[in-house]
């Protein structure tokens, strides 16, 4: 810390925000928290059955990506009247608000790994700065007084990249984690407009 001088702070604060946003994003970007497949089939029968309301409370009471996606969806149902393509444009407006919402947190790991080096060079320069004031002022026959000076420009250099690489690892990977979930919530939304479409077709015929 003493030999990088004072970008080793920012760069310091850097490594422990990545290292909490890892960690948050290992605990929460998992298909079984974020879809709960056995509230999405709870779900799915109280729709089978046209329940709406009995869906409405599962959603209330179970808050998780599914949940949140199809609450906004059967909200348009009015009166009892159920539109299918009402139902499916709610949960499409909801989608991309709910998508985003837990795309930030994997944003942010992003953010560390992009500035993380920058702060790193920022520190490099910073210490070539203080090895030319050096040279100015005790010339080019000491060279052991401009140590200081470099091992500044490189401590924090080599800092900023061990952060930064891993960071930008971290963001790729949740990302692409994340991605596959945001695919299996489409399929779960589109298999309960299925039912609520096979339902109804049910219930007019019998009618």
């Amino acid at each position: 810390l003493k030999a990088g001088g004072w970008c080793m702070w920012p760069l310091g604060a850097c490594s422990v925000a990545c290292v909490g946003l890892v960690l948050y994003n290992i605990l929460m970007i998992r298909p079984g928290r974020m879809l709960r497949p056995d509230v999405a089939t709870r779900i799915n029968d109280s729709l089978e059955r046209l329940d709406i309301e009995g869906a409405k409370e599962l959603c209330r009471s179970n808050p998780n990506l599914v949940s949140g996606v199809t609450a906004a969806g059967l909200d348009r149902v009015k009166e009892g009247q159920i539109d299918v393509t009402a139902i499916e444009k709610g949960m499409e407006e909801a989608t991309s608000g709910e998508v985003a919402v837990h795309l930030l947190p994997i944003n942010w790991i992003s953010v560390v790994a992009v500035v993380s080096p920058m702060f790193g060079l920022l520190g490099t320069v910073s210490g070539m700065i203080g090895a030319f004031k050096t040279m100015s002022v005790s010339g080019m026959g000491r060279p052991e007084l401009l140590s200081a000076n470099i091992s500044e420009a490189l401590i924090t250099t080599e800092v900023g990249l061990t952060i930064g690489i891993p960071s930008m690892v971290g963001y790729f990977y949740f990302k692409y984690r994340y991605m596959g979930i945001v695919s299996t919530l489409s399929r779960i939304c589109g298999g309960f407009l299925q039912t609520l479409r096979d339902s109804l077709r049910r219930m007019e015929a019998g009618m």
